[in-house]
């Protein structure tokens, strides 16, 4: 009989409905139905509890009977290990190992807090764009919480392996590339488990102890009781002992050097824009090379799986991925074209409410990417408008006739604060004009000496439907 019948048959022998058996066992009838189908396996507790219910052994459950002499002789082939442990584990110390692990795990995320908070410091510094700020806050506080729910995570699996640890006694069998687990609760044999090294999720190597982490268990060796040469001391190096092609290793170690160079130089060219990708007149671009980082890690991950030191590669490509990924998503769903592409026709409407022709011609943006230095400040955009639609264009200069923001030239004593704009002599012959300090809002006015000399000048020539816009500062 298998497993599944063996509980059917004894369910049914204390007239048991699978809903009442696992209300006793805190599970679903689902759960009881699929053991009893043979879909799925009771776990170690859930063995320990039926046979606390049906007044049985687990070896009874499980199938297990004694070994005739065949058995035995068919089992003449078995490899022998080449190592063996008995481990049991007092209170004092099930605690020390905990204690150890947490503080393990409670450095990483000290370190990269402190990295944030120094990367978040440089960038602020460095007067790098709001958007790339925006992404280091963002970097820092998705490492902080990554390495909060690794502490989270461990310490519900140990409350979940806790009771399982105390009073047990695991027996460890070292093979190739594997070893075995044999478990005993009060001398009873409740399971064995046949686990391979690469298989191993996570160690953490302990002053004391060697804690193996597969998936949602734990298994502790005391470092002490284990040989000199044991297979064990390559897993406290997270080295597992795998089986691997050295010349697959050396290409994916040249590959990976190539890609991680790559990505510094992706890196390095993204920073030098300040982080503001949309500073370009394709912003999209750097979104492709997002596959090289990406690459970066999944090599860098097969790597370390066999045993190399990685831990750089994987940083460098997460960095750069989150960059890319962050730029892209805010260029797709802010608005393509549109975000970080400054507009000064439209700062300029939106300030002053003077509501422009919708048709254009001709529309030019200069010094965008960088400044023009003249003997008296710098000018940051020069727009360059022509408006073809008669009607509106009709109507626009009508407006400006009414609007006694504009003049026709202005005061004398505005001329220092002109000064800059004498780079270009084509708005000199312009019909109405106007000069507005951002900073205290006022027009055609001489700015107070609290005043910040920011300035936007407009041209309007009417014999080529042309405006001109300049912003600038008279500061050095």
């Amino acid at each position: 009989m298998t497993t599944g019948e063996k509980i059917q048959y004894y369910r049914k022998k204390l007239s048991l409905s699978q809903e009442e058996l696992g209300q006793k066992l805190l599970v679903s009838r689902q759960t009881v139905s699929l053991w009893e189908n043979g879909q799925t396996a009771p776990t170690i507790d859930n063995l320990i509890r039926l046979r606390e219910i049906f007044s049985v052994s687990v070896d009874e459950l499980l199938g297990c009977e004694t070994e005739t002499a065949e058995n035995n002789e068919e089992k003449t082939d078995t490899p022998v290990p080449s190592e063996s442990y008995k481990v049991t584990y007092s209170d004092k110390e099930l605690s020390s190992a905990f204690k150890a692990i947490v503080k393990a795990l409670y450095l990483p995320l000290v370190l990269s807090v402190i990295t944030s908070f120094a990367m978040l410091i440089f960038s602020v510094w460095m007067d790098m764009s709001d958007i790339t700020i925006g992404e280091f806050i963002g970097l820092s506080i998705t490492i902080t919480v990554v390495c909060i729910s690794f502490i989270f995570n461990f310490r519900k699996l140990w409350k979940s392996q806790l009771p399982k640890l105390k009073g047990s006694e695991y027996e460890y069998k070292v093979f190739n590339n594997y070893f075995t687990v044999d478990l005993k609760v009060n001398g009873e044999f409740i399971a064995k488990e046949k686990i391979y090294f690469h298989e191993i999720d996570k160690v953490y190597n302990t002053d004391e102890f060697l804690l193996i982490q597969i998936k949602s268990e734990v298994h502790i060796l005391k470092k002490a009781d284990i040989i000199s040469n044991s297979a064990f001391f390559a897993l406290m190096y997270n080295k597992p002992a795998k089986i691997t092609d050295k010349n697959k290793v050396k290409k994916l170690k040249s590959a990976t050097n190539i890609l991680f160079v790559v990505t510094l130089v992706i890196l390095a060219a993204y920073f030098a824009f300040s982080g503001n990708l949309f500073t370009l007149d394709y912003p999209w671009l750097f979104s492709l090379f997002l596959p090289i980082p990406i690459a970066l890690i999944v090599l860098s991950y097969k790597l370390r799986k066999s045993g190399e030191k990685q831990l750089k590669n994987i940083i460098v490509g997460v960095i750069l991925s989150f960059l890319l990924v962050i730029d892209g998503a805010l260029y797709l769903f802010i608005g393509i074209g549109v975000i970080g592409k400054y507009d000064p026709a439209q700062n300029f409407t939106e300030i002053t409410s003077i509501a422009l022709p919708d048709e254009i011609d001709k529309y030019t943006v200069e010094f965008q990417e960088d400044t023009q230095p003249t003997d008296t400040g710098y000018i940051y955009y020069y727009s360059s408008l022509v408006f073809f639609d008669e009607y509106l264009t009709d109507t626009f200069e009508n407006s400006l006739e009414h609007d006694l923001r504009w003049v026709d030239t202005f005061p004398e004593e505005l001329s220092e604060y002109l000064a800059p704009l004498d780079f270009d002599e084509g708005h000199k012959g312009a019909d109405k004009m106007l000069l507005y300090n951002t900073y205290s809002g006022e027009y055609n006015a001489l700015p107070t000496e609290e005043d910040s000399q920011y300035f936007i000048a407009v041209f309007y020539h009417n014999d080529q439907n042309l405006m001109e816009i300049f912003e600038y500062t008279t500061e050095n």
